[in-house]
């Protein structure tokens, strides 16, 4: 099997070091499934917000080349942050006969595996909204949990869930 690996980070704050990371950790998971990485495409200083980003877009059009069979990724959310973007593009690349593949998300091919990565694409975009979120309601969450909201990569359980709705919805009715 032939495959790629796409890399992302999202703002100049970051540095080089978050891009080698997940090109190393791609790589492990690539030697590990006995796939053979044939190219690397990387936007450096670009949002997963949008799908205005150079090599991402090339990684796409390239796709119908038929050069590669996967593209891996870090973690899903360097794929996309915004889920029709995600299954727009996931669908040009499945016509194109290509799956992207995470290195450090362990998703299913099964049923279970839809919905989990469904999750992890809606708690990419929920983080990202919530990234940006007027500093209003941002002091409001804080003072209300005292740390930002669940990333995708961490454990989530109902109670977290309910609580993060409770603190959403009562700084929208209180207008901190």
């Amino acid at each position: 099997m032939t495959g790629v690996i796409y890399a992302r980070y999202s703002s100049d704050n970051q540095r080089e070091e978050s891009i080698e990371g997940q090109l190393r950790e791609c790589r492990a998971f690539a030697e590990k499934n006995d796939i053979q990485i044939v190219g690397t495409y990387i936007d450096r200083a670009f949002s997963a917000r949008t799908d205005n980003r150079p090599d991402f877009q090339r990684m796409i059009k390239d796709s119908s080349g038929r050069k590669f069979e996967v593209i891996i990724v870090w973690k899903l959310d360097r794929f996309a942050h915004d889920r029709y973007d995600s299954a727009h593009y996931k669908s040009i690349l499945r016509k194109n006969g290509v799956k992207v593949l995470s290195a450090t998300e362990k998703i299913s091919d099964g049923s279970e595996g839809i919905l989990m990565e469904a999750v992890l694409e809606g708690m990419a975009e929920y983080y990202s909204a919530w990234v940006v979120l007027p500093m209003k309601k941002a002091r409001a969450s804080v003072l209300f949990s005292m740390k930002p909201p669940v990333r995708a990569n961490e454990e989530m359980n109902c109670g977290k869930a309910l609580r993060l709705r409770f603190i959403s919805e009562r700084s929208e009715r209180h207008h901190f």
